[in-house]
């Protein structure tokens, strides 16, 4: 019997997955350049209209435009790559393709979470070089003390784990229901809006507020922010951290539930 890519091909397969958006990302300097133009170009324009917007024509009283355009721009490199060589249920679905990630010798939910977190690497490899290089430059300002930036970080990965499964909800919606294109566009106008990735939270009136604050689209762009430009760490960010655990967990638990369901209704012969 032939055995393809030889005995340690299985035990390389989640480090090569892991290591599968970077590899992407890497080899075409375009997407590099692509990427970093349009970062700075977003900081750049979202910088000079928080600048107007709070300092006004005469420039005399800038009061909240240093913490508006920290926020701006911390959410721009925290998305900078969400697109980065993407691989969904969306887009196999529509060509014909998705069959094939139940017959790998891994299962789609762990390829799709080993990915992400590939991603999720890739993209600390621009948000922190990122964000010092613009402390450096005095475009936004640093944190009050190392331990708020440890916590920062450590709301940052707890986002990123909510947005994969919120993610994984929305591809499985999209295999149950198969057209998905209206589904996807709402998902993604609702989420960039109520996670801080289009404006700042704090601009939204109280009650948009405290209904936000119900859902968890905040604790994936605007806790890890909010974290990184407070003065210190209290029971509210504590308690904040516990809910970003607690939605991961629920959530997952569902779409661990889904994933058993859907490979259920995807009949497979042969391998």
């Amino acid at each position: 019997m032939l055995t393809v890519g030889g005995a340690g091909a299985p035990a390389r397969l989640p480090i090569r997955t892991l290591l599968l958006v970077t590899t992407t990302e890497t080899r075409f300097p375009s997407r590099i350049a692509a990427t970093a133009f349009s970062a700075v170009l977003q900081i750049a324009v979202l910088s000079t209209l928080w600048t107007a917007v709070y300092c006004g024509a005469d420039g005399a009283s800038c009061d909240g435009a240093e913490q508006a355009r920290t926020y701006s721009a911390l959410a721009v490199l925290t998305l900078c790559t969400r697109g980065a060589a993407r691989d969904s249920v969306r887009s196999k679905i529509r060509e014909g393709t998705l069959v094939f990630w139940f017959v790998r010798p891994m299962a789609p939910q762990r390829y799709l979470a080993l990915r992400t977190m590939g991603g999720f690497a890739y993209n600390l490899m621009w948000l922190v070089p990122g964000a010092a290089l613009l402390v450096l430059c005095g475009v936004i300002s640093p944190p009050a003390s190392w331990q708020v930036l440890v916590v920062a970080l450590w709301c940052l990965a707890m986002g990123q784990v909510v947005a994969y499964q919120l993610g994984m909800l929305l591809e499985l919606l999209c295999f149950w229901t198969i057209s998905n294109y209206g589904i996807t566009r709402t998902y993604f106008f609702f989420q960039d809006l109520l996670s801080g990735a289009v404006i700042p939270l704090w601009l939204f009136s109280e009650s948009v507020q405290d209904a936000v604050r119900v859902l968890p689209f905040h604790l994936t762009v605007d806790l890890p922010i909010v974290v990184y430009q407070s003065e210190g760490i209290d029971m509210q960010t504590a308690h904040m951290a516990l809910s970003q655990l607690a939605w991961a967990v629920g959530i997952g638990c569902l779409t661990r539930f889904l994933w058993v369901r859907a490979a259920r209704r995807v009949p497979t012969d042969g391998g």
